[in-house]
């Protein structure tokens, strides 16, 4: 059932017999009444807001009170249903937690803040928090870091749908640094951002290159153990994005140059940054690095600090703006002057088009204060999704750690792979599905199948890995109680499944018919939704409707 989220309800009424019935009415309707007309004509899916709702009624004393409650209940039911189908910006529906905070973002970046009522409706915005219209930057900052693990999928999706300037325009380089601090922090990670230098190339003579004798301390400070004072080795090299590809870095091992390499070609992220054409100074350059790799292969996080930043500086050099003619865009400095700042106003490209987001709600929030449908029919699904025949793939993810999966993303023999084309590999030898089945896409994270294909060494090594994963799940399986057989037998039973498949940058949700629950899976806890999964970076969810 959707949640509705009522701060306050008041009753006038005219001519009734005996005025002090009201207020007993009225807590019957809120205690009570209103849920149960809720459960009997459900609203459509999602976390409705109301600012104001008038409703209207005639009410006959000749009736029962009980009745009267019901009806007044169901009234407010209708009028809402209503609110939303004309576009009222007094009534809002966020189809799921994270749309509620794309609103937000995407409103403060824009500098219209209509629905900030709303946002402290949600509890995106606290009574502490900065205004919204007084100090936009530091309540962006604190609403990212709030979001902990959900902070960088939220920021990837902004940059999608409002650009990496808007965005640079607020927060500037500090608040690119102060996210990606926060996005190592829950990574594991530890970091702050270095200069980057165009490197020259490595001779011999010169100080040892950074990760050549890694200190597993990960110790920290110019001249101390592990660390080189030189600055031969720190950057990839020069030249257009295509060229640099081809560069090694001589500060990182071929196979963490492969896997920067492959990152910066696949990320979505990276690209963004790439094409901003912002000249931006080089700690905001390892800050977008560092948020690509939180984004796009979180794993990489938990290598010791030496490694972790050379691969940082290595992602760097190849997320500079393709145009050198790129601009530069500073933020502004913090306003203490609320009323100043609610007056300005956008340019006229800053507002985006959320009626044009695939994952939009039938009439969800607008970033031009409106709450719009998508259709004339408010109970209409938010997106058709992607069907698939092998959507309990994904219920693997919750046996996924007992396997040893997270760990062995970045183990030998591949350490030069991303983890999105480890986790494909796995998935086609769990399941025969198509290499662009939308599952097998969820289940990697990838936005489409990579192109590589394993050698020898990494095929022994996957079908190994593969093998404990179906051992892990069937054990599971049979522990709950009444199944039996074959490993691979019960594991083809519990993904061979019809499903359909709804996903966005920090986020899947898989919805199954209601009919095909499984008690066998139900009992082995495979369909419990594995939340934030963190070596995937993303929340999973599953629905059965």
């Amino acid at each position: 059932m959707s949640d509705l989220h009522v701060g306050r309800m008041s009753a006038a009424v005219v001519d009734w017999p005996d005025p002090a019935q009201v207020p007993e009415m009225l807590r019957h309707v809120i205690d009570g009444r209103l849920e149960d007309a809720m459960r009997e004509h459900p609203l459509p899916d999602g976390e409705w807001c109301v600012r104001r709702l008038d409703v209207a009624l005639d009410l006959d004393p000749e009736r029962p009170l009980s009745a009267l409650e019901a009806g007044w209940a169901d009234r407010i039911v209708t009028s809402l249903r209503q609110s939303l189908r004309d576009g009222s910006t007094d009534v809002i529906r966020y189809l799921r937690p994270e749309d509620a905070v794309d609103d937000m973002l995407t409103g403060l970046v824009s500098l219209r803040v209509d629905h900030s009522w709303a946002w402290a409706q949600v509890r995106l915005l606290m009574p502490d928090d900065p205004p919204p219209d007084g100090d936009p930057r530091a309540l962006m900052l604190i609403v990212l870091e709030r979001l902990r693990q959900g902070g960088v999928a939220a920021l990837a999706r902004l940059v999608a749908t409002a650009g990496v300037a808007r965005v640079h325009r607020l927060i500037g380089s500090e608040g690119w640094q102060r996210v990606a601090a926060r996005a190592a922090l829950e990574g594991g990670a530890a970091w702050t951002p270095e200069p980057v230098g165009r490197a020259r190339p490595a001779r011999a003579g010169d100080e040892t290159t950074r990760g050549a004798h890694p200190d597993p301390r990960g110790v920290t400070g110019s001249g101390e153990p592990g660390r080189t004072t030189g600055r031969a080795a720190r950057a990839v090299g020069s030249g257009t994005p295509s060229a640099r590809d081809d560069i090694p870095s001589p500060a990182l091992a071929p196979s963490g140059t492969q896997r920067v390499a492959a990152l910066a070609a696949a990320s979505a992220l990276a690209d963004a940054f790439r094409r901003s054409g912002l000249r931006v100074d080089d700690a905001t350059l390892q800050a977008w690095a560092l948020l690509t790799l939180a984004h796009d292969d979180v794993v990489l996080l938990r290598r010791p600090s030496v490694e972790l930043r050379d691969l940082v500086a290595a992602l760097a050099e190849r997320l500079r703006p393709e145009s050198s003619a790129g601009l530069s865009i500073e933020a502004p400095a913090p306003s203490r002057a609320p009323a100043a700042r609610a007056a300005a106003r956008p340019p006229a490209d800053v507002g985006t088009r959320r009626a044009d987001h695939p994952r939009q709600a039938a009439a969800s929030a607008s970033p031009e204060g409106d709450a719009r449908p998508d259709s004339d029919d408010p109970e209409a699904p938010a997106g058709a999704g992607s069907r698939t025949s092998w959507g309990g793939l994904l219920f693997l993810l919750n046996t996924a750690a007992r396997a040893g999966v997270p760990e062995s993303l970045d183990e030998p023999p591949f350490r030069a792979r991303p983890s999105g084309w480890v986790l494909h590999q796995l998935g086609r030898r769990l399941a025969p599905a198509a290499v662009d089945d939308p599952a097998l896409l969820a289940f990697a994270g990838l936005p489409e199948p990579p192109a590589d294909e394993p050698d020898a060494i990494e095929r022994r090594a996957l079908a190994a890995r593969a093998a404990r994963w179906t051992a892990q799940t069937a054990t599971e399986l049979r522990a709950s109680g009444s199944v039996d057989g074959p490993d691979d037998l019960l594991v083809q039973s519990v993904v061979r499944r019809d499903a359909t498949i709804e996903r966005e940058p920090g986020w899947v949700e898989m919805s199954l018919r209601l009919g095909d629950v499984d008690l066998d899976v139900r009992r082995a806890g495979l369909d419990i939704d594995p939340g934030w999964v963190p070596w995937l970076g993303c929340v999973v969810r599953f629905r059965y409707e």
